[in-house]
C-alpha cells in the first residue's frame, strides 16, 4: 500500500519505483546490467529518496512562504524596503 501510494505521489508506476529502489543499471562496453541490491543498499535508496523529496518539499514551502510575505510587504504601502526585508530562513536541523 504504501508503495503504490508513493508511486501515485511521485507520478511513476508502482514497478517502476519498485525497480528504482531494488536494483542499479551499470552500462560497460556498449552492455547495460541490472543488479539487484542487497536489503541495506535498498533501504539506503529508499532513505535517500525519502531525504531528496524531504528537501525539496522544506524547499518549496519556504519559497512559497517567502513570495507570499514580499506580496503582502509591496501592497502595504510601505515600500520597496519593507518588501524586500520581509523574508523567512529557517535553519532545517533534521534534513
Amino acid at each position: 500500500a504504501a508503495l503504490r501510494l508513493a508511486a501515485r505521489l511521485l507520478g511513476c508506476g508502482d514497478a517502476e519505483l519498485l525497480t528504482a529502489l531494488n536494483s542499479r543499471t551499470i552500462s560497460a562496453g556498449g552492455e547495460e546490467m541490472v543488479i539487484c541490491k542487497k536489503l541495506p543498499e535498498a533501504r539506503a535508496s529508499r532513505d535517500a529518496l525519502a531525504k531528496a523529496l524531504y528537501e525539496r518539499l522544506f524547499d518549496h514551502i519556504i519559497f512559497a512562504l517567502n513570495g507570499s510575505l514580499a506580496a503582502v510587504g509591496q501592497g502595504s504601502g510601505r515600500g520597496a524596503a519593507a518588501a524586500s526585508s520581509a523574508g523567512i530562513g529557517i535553519l532545517d536541523i533534521f534534513g
